[in-house]
């Protein structure tokens, strides 16, 4: 059978989407190899991890070869690709994020796509109208269109159901597992070097924080002023004009010595900077599926997080809940788990056996049952 992937995500994007569709490249890959691959992408970086899957004999990539396609490559990955798809004799096509091409159904090819995000239907987008907008015209044309369709989690999957109409049965949760990065062992030595080169207090709280005004940090900010203890917050964040709002808080909050913001980090540094924290904070207003939680508890995190229905998917029986507007609350919680080790060690031992549900073998058969499904 020949599987063709867009693969603009796994080609070009360094976070969770990308993550996503090169380990479903590489899941699909490596559980038949008799299975020819085609990834369409409308152009190739220096991304080691996806060069990497091209060296495989059952990998191959298509790219715009026209001077129009390679001058309008959107045009191109939204509607000109069906004529590539159809050339390259692709049996099945995976839409590996939240999109098909247009005009994909007037081809004889069967189609699943991967829906990610439905952040734009909830409210909580800070995106501009027309981004939203075309964002809910494209995934709604492709899930009405696609022989099956895979939702990240529940939560997705009820979105579809109650936006779109779409059948519950055409609807697959799959979860995805987090980048084997956040599996890594860490010595001691190796942590307390990390400490001392970053210059962080040896009793911190990790969060992170997106461009998006949907981070809170102002909530966890407010409950720093009321923990109780010498214990530091560290915020993994990209810069941003959202920070920025963040750094003046601070000084406001004359939190500066307490707050540490960290914006540029190595890969090989991360494993050390979760493991050096003592809890995870994930104060976020909404998400459809918390990967930064699911990282935490996979680096044996105790985690505490707002009482979204999609971070709860990930987050597990075994987290703290507090409503996110509520400092108070938070505060609280932070102190209880930095003070009684017994709950902080029950925690990290429930946790270990909660994430055995997102293991790559789980998503594995359940990739490869939904394929075969598609033809019977």
């Amino acid at each position: 059978m020949i599987i063709g992937f867009d693969a603009k995500g796994a080609a070009l994007n360094s976070c969770e989407v990308g993550d996503y569709g090169r380990q479903t490249i590489d899941i699909v890959s490596r559980e038949n190899t008799l299975n020819k691959l085609v990834l369409f992408t409308p152009q190739i970086q220096n991304n080691a991890y996806f060069n990497d899957l091209l060296l495989r004999q059952n990998i191959s990539a298509v790219t715009p070869t026209t001077e129009f396609s390679k001058r309008f490559k959107s045009m191109w990955h939204n509607r000109l690709i069906n004529q590539e798809i159809t050339d390259s004799k692709v049996d099945l096509y995976h839409g590996l994020c939240n999109e098909l091409p247009f005009g994909i159904k007037d081809t004889d090819v069967k189609t699943i796509v991967t829906i990610h995000d439905t952040e734009f239907l909830s409210g909580h987008s800070d995106k501009p109208y027309l981004f939203n907008y075309y964002r809910d015209l494209k995934t709604k044309y492709s899930c009405v269109n696609a022989d099956k369709v895979i939702a990240i989690s529940k939560s997705i999957k009820n979105d579809l159901i109650q936006n779109y109409q779409i059948n519950p049965d055409k609807i697959d949760v799959i979860y995805q597992d987090c980048h084997p990065l956040y599996k890594q062992y860490v010595s001691e030595f190796e942590i307390d070097e990390f400490i001392r080169r970053q210059n962080l207090p040896h009793k911190y709280i990790l969060t992170t924080c997106s461009k998006s005004k949907k981070s809170n940090i102002e909530t966890l900010l407010e409950a720093m002023t009321l923990v109780k203890g010498n214990i530091g917050l560290v915020i993994r964040a990209e810069e941003s004009p959202y920070l920025l709002s963040i750094r003046k808080m601070i000084d406001k909050k004359k939190l500066r010595g307490k707050v540490f913001i960290i914006t540029s980090l190595p890969p090989i540094c991360i494993p050390a900077l979760y493991k050096g924290a003592m809890l995870f904070i994930y104060p976020a207003l909404h998400d459809n599926f918390s990967f930064r939680v699911l990282e935490a508890i996979n680096c044996d995190l105790p985690v505490i997080c707002g009482t979204n229905s999609g971070i709860k998917e990930a987050a597990g029986t075994q987290s703290v809940y507090f409503n996110e507007m509520d400092y108070f609350k938070l505060a609280q919680a932070i102190d209880l788990l930095s003070e009684d080790y017994d709950l902080r060690n029950d925690i990290i031992n429930d946790g270990r056996k909660w994430i055995q549900k997102f293991s790559v073998k789980i998503q594995s058969r359940a990739i490869m049952k939904c394929y075969s499904e598609i033809f019977e």
